[in-house]
């Protein structure tokens, strides 16, 4: 047990035990004014094991007179305080009746296991929560079906693997794409069974790798196109030179 040197004469804890064995506890001795209830010297403290009975003897202060010489009381089963009341010098002190110490929440009940930074569940504070349960807060709950599940969850189900139609994505399965589906040539937003296929779908040929489209060429020795509205306005303009030699013709006999 540790106590701080300054005080080692004057706290003694009395034991009915030679060797009391338990469970120890902080208790902290704070100094405080009677009338203003401000601390006049640093707090200290000491170990105490629960239900032991412990005695406080008031040390000195200069500029305070001591109420009360000494502290006595049981020890709880939890950390708790003390107070050592002093009247300033030249102030009649006032006999007041041994405070008892100020305890705070023990850790076996929720409000205690809650500062104690545990979990509270069953009624009992621990500090993880058990198998089948999840943390929620600083208390457990059951685990639901999807979160017990360590392979695939799909259809409400836990699976080995996506069943047919499906990809998997993450922990779950969803449905493929036509793109994904198709196991042959994907182009042009469908699926073909070859490069010819898939570019005779847009008037194109595969390529020279079969990679990809490409633009026909034009065929060999391929005349000029000429449009019907030229054909036809040079069949207009053969039958005008026509129509103009045959009158010079017959100009000519008329003259013969």
């Amino acid at each position: 047990m540790y106590v701080p040197t300054l005080l080692k004469s004057m706290i003694r804890i009395k034991n009915t035990c030679a060797a009391a064995t338990g469970t120890e506890f902080t208790l902290t001795v704070k100094y405080v004014d009677a009338d203003t209830k401000a601390e006049i010297q640093g707090a200290t403290t000491m170990k105490v094991i629960g239900g032991q009975p412990y005695t406080v003897t008031s040390p000195v202060i200069t500029g305070y007179t001591i109420v009360n010489a000494t502290y006595t009381g049981t020890m709880p089963n939890n950390d708790a305080s003390v107070e050592v009341l002093y009247k300033k010098s030249g102030v009649t002190p006032t006999p007041t009746i041994t405070p008892k110490p100020t305890t705070s929440p023990g850790i076996n009940t929720e409000e205690g296991c809650k500062n104690a930074g545990k979990i509270w569940y069953g009624n009992a504070c621990i500090a993880s929560c058990p198998a089948g349960t999840v943390q929620e807060g600083n208390t457990c709950r059951v685990q639901t079906e999807q979160e017990k599940c360590t392979q695939i969850w799909y259809g409400n189900a836990c699976i080995a693997s996506c069943p047919a139609g499906t990809v998997q994505e993450g922990n779950t399965c969803r449905v493929q794409t036509e793109q994904e589906k198709c196991t042959q040539i994907w182009y042009n937003n469908a699926c073909h069974a070859d490069w010819t296929a898939a570019c005779s779908s847009e008037g194109k040929v595969p390529n020279a790798s079969n990679t990809g489209c490409d633009v026909p060429p034009p065929p060999p020795n391929s005349s000029p196109t000429v449009s019907v509205n030229k054909i036809e306005a040079l069949n207009g303009r053969n039958i005008s030179i026509n129509k103009s030699l045959l009158e010079i013709a017959k100009n000519l006999l008329f003259i013969k």
